[in-house]
């Protein structure tokens, strides 16, 4: 769950020009609308990323009445 919403999270690596990239997709729906918190680094930046996207999911607060 996400802010009492039910979720997913959906994490993978991949490669793009040249980069090794961590991503997470954080996916919930509410009444009435969809979300996705989306959060990529540099593989080798991933572990000391994580306050970054802790910092993100705190911070995201649906809209009212949604």
């Amino acid at each position: 769950t996400f802010k009492g919403y039910e979720a997913a999270i959906w994490e993978f690596t991949y490669s793009d020009g040249g980069a090794n990239l961590h991503a997470v997709d954080l996916g919930f729906v509410t009444e009435n609308m969809g979300f996705a918190l989306f959060f990529q680094t540099h593989a080798e930046n991933w572990d000391e990323s994580q306050d970054l996207f802790e910092q993100l999911q705190e911070s995201f607060q649906p809209p009212p009445g949604e």
